[in-house]
């Protein structure tokens, strides 16, 4: 999506819809963790 990342996209589903899963994948640990603040599992 245009001008906006993965964890904003969480962070504005989460606003809407707090009950919605979210599942990261990432190889990086600094994305990891900004994933795991984010409430993603």
């Amino acid at each position: 999506m245009p001008k906006i990342d993965d964890f904003e996209t969480c962070r504005r589903l989460k606003t809407h819809a707090p009950a919605v899963p979210v599942i990261f994948l990432t190889a990086g640990l600094r994305s990891e963790m900004k994933g795991y603040n984010r409430i993603g599992i």
